[in-house]
């Protein structure tokens, strides 16, 4: 049989590099295990190397290869941005002429979760992972998490105390002392962190930091109860979205080891039940930068 030709090892027409080649929406099935629980995800992936400017073109076989490797010939992954991290150095050793692989991932994990009088359901959450590897073993590493909370607003709370106190004076010194009625909005709420160097924080762990402020996960299943102390949870804490990010800014701060020179996004939007616009706030600085403002702002207080 004659021997095929290597046309991407071919001379290019042009010499110039490429900082980007490979393949996109490759998409497979992956076990993600977290202690006992092994979280079964299908992962849309993408891959990327640089190819040098005397070259025609790069193995593309060679990247959906090395996603297979990961797939298919390891049972059980610690970590998303763990997979990310396995293909990148996988590539490198196949594309010997690359200098660098760039590997994303999103996905979708549901997780079984229990309401308060026990009835369980589902919660998605939507989470996202990228490496970006070197050959001489600069490392980039991203992590982010999407998931919905609730809360309530404290301007129209207040306003509310003050239209109720004018009607019930008697009841004046009552009503300062409980939340009364507000408004209350489904929020969206997106973390991320982004580093030199291995993340060393778990997905789930910024879910369950940034779930920890917006009163819990949203439910699909909720008996009378269940809604009744969901709703009064949010009306005993009600948040601006410029609340949210900055509650889940110090908690990630003061809860895990975070790098000063980590660049953290965290962003909240509401969805508003008495407009027909958005509510929205994002808070993006290294980790570092934080620190310093929340020292700064407690010096000054």
């Amino acid at each position: 049989m004659k021997e095929l030709a290597d046309v991407q090892g071919g001379s290019p027409k042009h010499y110039l590099s490429i900082g980007k080649v490979g393949v996109r929406n490759v998409r497979v099935p992956l076990n993600i295990k977290r202690g006992d629980n092994v979280n079964h995800i299908l992962a849309d992936i993408e891959s990327y190397v640089d190819l040098p400017p005397g070259r025609k073109g790069a193995d593309m076989s060679r990247a959906v290869e090395s996603i297979n490797s990961i797939a298919l010939d390891r049972k059980d992954e610690i970590s998303i941005e763990n997979v990310t991290l396995e293909i990148a150095r996988d590539s490198l050793k196949r594309f010997t002429y690359s200098e660098k692989c760039n590997v994303s991932l999103k996905t979708e994990l549901f997780a079984e979760t229990a309401s308060g009088s026990g009835r369980k359901s589902f919660v998605s959450y939507n989470l996202e992972s990228s490496t970006v590897l070197h050959r001489n073993g600069n490392l980039r590493q991203k992590i982010g998490v999407e998931f919905m909370g609730m809360n309530a607003c404290p301007c129209a709370m207040e306003s509310a105390r003050s239209i109720i106190s004018d009607s019930h004076p008697e009841a004046e010194e009552f009503l300062k002392q409980i939340p009364v009625i507000t408004h209350n909005q489904r929020n969206r709420v997106r973390i991320s962190l982004e580093t030199d160097g291995e993340i060393q924080v778990e997905a789930l762990r910024l879910i369950e930091i940034g779930e920890s402020v917006v009163n819990g996960a949203l439910l699909p299943v909720l008996k009378r109860r269940d809604e009744g102390e969901l709703v009064v949870g949010a009306h005993m804490n009600p948040m601006f979205v410029e609340d949210i990010v900055r509650e889940i800014a110090s908690r990630l701060l003061k809860e895990i080891g975070i790098r000063d020179d980590t660049t953290v996004s965290i962003s909240s939007e509401s969805y508003e039940s008495i407009h027909p616009h958005n509510a929205y706030a994002q808070i993006e600085s290294t980790a570092g930068d934080l620190r310093k403002s929340i020292l700064n702002g407690r010096a000054g207080d």
